[in-house]
């Protein structure tokens, strides 16, 4: 009589449900990233949330939203390595003062390298009191060169956008959201700035691939059973 054995078996079954279990995963992620994105959305045609404190920004990336308060056109800063259509260049990021201590950084444009890169091209922009709109972004920290350079000159000319050293090289308290000034306000540069896209595709893209590949397993034991027996 032939011995069967059935660690093949167990293995191919833990398989399995491993792969419906990521499966199904991604699914329930894309659940709440549909929630989470009506929201957005929702928000995004809305009108603008006024927003008068660092802490009312927290998890509202995406959201239009209105501030009160005026520009520090004093501690501009040039964040490095931007490119608009193929042309390098940088984004002019001021703090808006909404308190004596409390600043967003809010992104006024692009603004393309001359031929002296030691030339920077930074209109400047009063300090009234005023009212702007803008969306709300979540700063993303790119790798970079080490900087020994302890000197801060202002316009400040950096790679990476680390909230942190920013707000002790300004003396400012910096809310963690950067504002992407709006097309239709004034003091500002070139903003084509990117909608939001949401990632509902992507999970639902993934759990089609775990169960395609559950599909296959089961496809791939059937036939060895076949031939076996």
């Amino acid at each position: 009589m032939k011995r069967v054995s059935l660690l093949p078996s167990i293995f191919i079954l833990a398989l399995l449900a491993l792969l419906l279990t990521l499966g199904n995963w991604q699914l329930n992620r894309a659940e709440e990233k549909r929630d989470i994105e009506s929201k957005i959305i929702a928000a995004q045609t809305d009108k603008p949330i006024h927003i008068s404190s660092l802490e009312q920004s927290f998890d509202r990336e995406f959201y239009k939203i209105t501030l009160e308060g005026y520009f520090d056109d004093k501690k501009n800063i040039i964040y490095d390595n931007q490119t608009e259509n193929g042309v390098a260049g940088y984004y002019v990021l001021t703090p808006f003062m909404i308190s004596k201590t409390d600043a967003f950084l809010v992104n006024r444009g692009f603004v393309r390298w001359g031929a002296d890169r030691n030339q920077l091209s930074v209109n400047p922009v009063a300090s009234n009191y005023r009212v702007i709109n803008g969306t709300l972004k979540r700063p993303k920290e790119r790798m970079t060169l080490a900087d020994n350079s302890s000197e801060v000159k202002f316009p400040y000319l950096v790679q990476s956008l680390n909230i942190e050293k920013l707000a002790s090289s300004t003396d400012l308290n910096i809310g963690q959201m950067m504002v992407e000034l709006d097309k239709d306000q004034p003091d500002g540069f070139i903003r084509n700035w990117q909608p939001f896209y949401g990632t509902v595709d992507k999970h639902i893209g993934y759990a089609i691939q775990w169960f395609a590949m559950a599909a296959v397993l089961i496809l791939i034991s059937f036939f060895i059973y076949i031939r076996r027996y």
